[in-house]
């Protein structure tokens, strides 16, 4: 019984201990003291079940707020990955600092370098190319006063858009309009020479201007004093028009060389009409055909007094029931002296066909042949005509009033 009563006092005693330390560690509901909180190990890591002081467990998620942070706590050291830009403030920034140097210091965005600015600069470009070198074998060059008509890749697609817009490219005179390989169809348009400006092709058979005018007082180009065209075609192909005219001169003195002239028409086709002309005509071929009324390779109206040379004339009419066929019709007044060197011409296909046909003119027919079909080579009224060393075939039919002077010469007279 004692034995009893002892051990139930003991075990008192041992329980009112246990409580005391309890309540003395725990102090009063919610709080622990500092004291009461052991010192982390620093080896137990964050395990809570283990070891002694505050682990990362007993911390709530978002239980730390700002005012908990010390100023300065948070170093470098303890920040990694992108800080975005809404957590950085501008408030205290300075734009116009950048490592310690103000925005005046930088150069501006466009600026110059001098060479001795630039490291290693001449040697990179020694063996270079020099600087006034050329790429002319990659791109066109370009001339001053020159245009060049192109189907593409030009200055111009149409010799007529290249010649009304020549105040803008050719700004002082001589000039020279270049047309490259092409057929060139300007339609009822006409191709106005200007005096200064040189048209030239690439070559009879490559380069071609062709168009549809329909008058006698037009052509497709009209010709002008101080200004040549040559090396390529010009025709005329209006084979219903009444009239046709490939070159047309009007009181000018054109230079004509290395062209064809080509004219047809239902009514009067004209290969080259100089209306008191005297262009210089030099190494061409000029055929007409067609013409009802008449058909004729030059028509010279007017004191015209062109110099035709090293040049074939071929003229086809419309048949033998249509109109005349002439080689060149010198229909004159007043001072007119055409000369003829070295020219061929053929006249044929009309109902009377004529080689030169001559009114009121004084023309110089040299080295010449005439061929026509039937017809007669020479007509001559009110006129004196000169000829020396040609071949005429169909002889000379002339007036009373006219003087024809052959020398040298052979005269084919045809006998019906």
């Amino acid at each position: 019984m004692i034995r009893s009563n002892f051990r139930l006092s003991a075990l008192m005693a041992a329980l009112s201990v246990l409580i005391f330390s309890a309540v003395s560690f725990a102090g009063p509901s919610g709080n622990v003291l500092s004291n009461n909180i052991r010192d982390a190990d620093g080896t137990s890591g964050q395990n809570t079940s283990s070891g002694s002081g505050v682990k990362t467990g007993h911390i709530q998620n978002s239980a730390v707020t700002t005012a908990k942070i010390a100023d300065g706590a948070v170093t470098d050291a303890k920040i990694s990955g992108t800080i975005s830009a809404s957590k950085i403030s501008s408030t205290g920034l300075n734009a116009d600092t950048v490592d310690g140097m103000h925005a005046i210091d930088f150069a501006p965005s466009t600026h110059t370098h001098s060479q001795s600015d630039i490291i290693d600069l001449s040697s990179t470009l020694a063996g270079k190319s020099d600087v006034n070198h050329n790429h002319d074998g990659v791109y066109q060059k370009k001339y001053s006063r020159v245009a060049v008509v192109a189907q593409s890749g030009g200055d111009y697609t149409s010799p007529v858009a290249a010649m009304n817009d020549s105040a803008n490219w050719c700004v002082a005179t001589p000039c020279l309009l270049k047309i490259v390989p092409g057929i060139y169809d300007i339609g009822t348009e006409s191709v106005h020479m200007q005096g200064g400006i040189d048209i030239e092709g690439s070559g009879e058979n490559t380069t071609v201007i062709q168009g549809n005018i329909d008058s006698y007082m037009a052509g497709v180009v009209i010709g002008s004093s101080n200004a040549e065209i040559r090396l390529l075609t010009v025709q005329n192909v209006g084979g219903n028009n009444s009239s046709s005219v490939a070159i047309y001169n009007a009181f000018s003195s054109t230079q004509i060389s290395n062209i064809t002239a080509v004219s047809s028409a239902i009514g009067a086709a004209h290969g080259i009409y100089n209306f008191t002309s005297s262009p210089v005509i030099s190494n061409s071929r000029i055929s007409a055909s067609g013409g009802t009324q008449y058909t004729a390779g030059i028509f010279n109206y007017g004191a015209s007094s062109p110099v035709v040379s090293n040049t074939d004339i071929n003229v086809t009419g419309a048949g033998p029931t249509f109109g005349v066929s002439y080689g060149v019709n010198n229909y004159c007044g007043g001072d007119c002296k055409p000369v003829l060197i070295n020219v061929n011409i053929t006249s044929g296909g009309g109902s009377y066909n004529v080689g030169i046909w001559n009114f009121n003119a004084t023309p110089s027919i040299e080295k010449t042949k005439i061929i026509t079909g039937g017809g007669t080579g020479i007509v001559a009224s009110n006129s004196t005509v000169r000829v020396d060393n040609s071949i005429i075939n169909g002889g000379v039919n002339s007036d009373s009033s006219s003087t024809v002077l052959i020398g040298g010469s052979r005269v084919t007279i045809y006998y019906f």
